[in-house]
Protein backbone atom coordinates (compact mmCIF):
# COMPACT_ATOMS: atom_id res chain seq x y z
CA UNK A 1 0.00 0.00 0.00
CA UNK A 2 2.54 2.75 -0.67
CA UNK A 3 1.10 5.90 -0.91
CA UNK A 4 -1.68 5.41 0.42
CA UNK A 5 -3.26 5.62 4.00
CA UNK A 6 -6.38 3.92 5.79
CA UNK A 7 -9.31 6.14 6.54
CA UNK A 8 -11.33 5.36 9.36
CA UNK A 9 -15.74 5.60 9.12
CA UNK A 10 -14.85 9.08 10.84
CA UNK A 11 -12.52 10.78 7.90
CA UNK A 12 -14.57 9.49 5.10
CA UNK A 13 -17.56 11.06 6.85
CA UNK A 14 -15.68 14.00 7.82
CA UNK A 15 -14.38 14.27 3.83
CA UNK A 16 -18.00 14.26 3.00
CA UNK A 17 -19.60 16.81 4.89
CA UNK A 18 -16.84 19.44 4.08
CA UNK A 19 -17.16 18.31 0.20
CA UNK A 20 -21.42 19.53 0.69
CA UNK A 21 -20.03 22.55 3.11
CA UNK A 22 -17.36 23.84 0.10
CA UNK A 23 -20.61 22.86 -2.53
CA UNK A 24 -23.29 25.14 -0.63
CA UNK A 25 -25.53 22.08 -0.03
CA UNK A 26 -25.07 21.99 3.97
CA UNK A 27 -24.40 25.40 6.66
CA UNK A 28 -20.77 24.76 7.80
CA UNK A 29 -23.17 25.41 11.21
CA UNK A 30 -24.84 22.02 11.00
CA UNK A 31 -21.77 20.10 10.28
CA UNK A 32 -20.29 19.75 13.90
CA UNK A 33 -23.64 18.35 14.59
CA UNK A 34 -23.15 15.71 12.60
CA UNK A 35 -19.23 14.85 13.64
CA UNK A 36 -20.33 15.59 17.11
CA UNK A 37 -17.88 18.41 17.45
CA UNK A 38 -17.99 21.92 18.69
CA UNK A 39 -18.46 24.62 15.79
CA UNK A 40 -14.79 26.26 16.94
CA UNK A 41 -13.58 22.84 16.01
CA UNK A 42 -15.43 22.73 12.96
CA UNK A 43 -14.12 26.04 11.55
CA UNK A 44 -10.70 24.57 12.74
CA UNK A 45 -10.94 21.85 10.60
CA UNK A 46 -12.29 23.60 7.69
CA UNK A 47 -9.55 26.12 7.72
CA UNK A 48 -6.99 23.72 7.37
Amino acid sequence: MAGRLPMGQKELLRGKLMEMVNQGKMPLKTAPLELKVSYRQEKRIYAA
